[in-house]
């Protein structure tokens, strides 16, 4: 499944660069390639991120997603 449409990224990139060790959800646009567009995938990432590291480890920035 796509996680970003600008950027044609899917979930499958998403969980690799986050089982490469620990990252923010920035980290893994960096891993990537890439940098948020529109922003639409933001909150995706971050759930993903959230659930491969734990709540406590994404970046404080990204609260609005809860």
């Amino acid at each position: 499944m796509y996680v970003c449409a600008c950027h044609g990224f899917t979930e499958k990139q998403v969980n690799q660069a986050v089982s490469e060790g620990p990252c923010s959800v920035a980290e893994v646009y960096r891993r990537l390639g890439e940098t948020p567009q529109c922003g639409k995938c933001v909150c995706a990432v971050v759930d993903m991120v959230r659930g491969a590291r734990g709540v406590d480890q994404v970046s404080a920035g990204m609260q609005a997603c809860a």
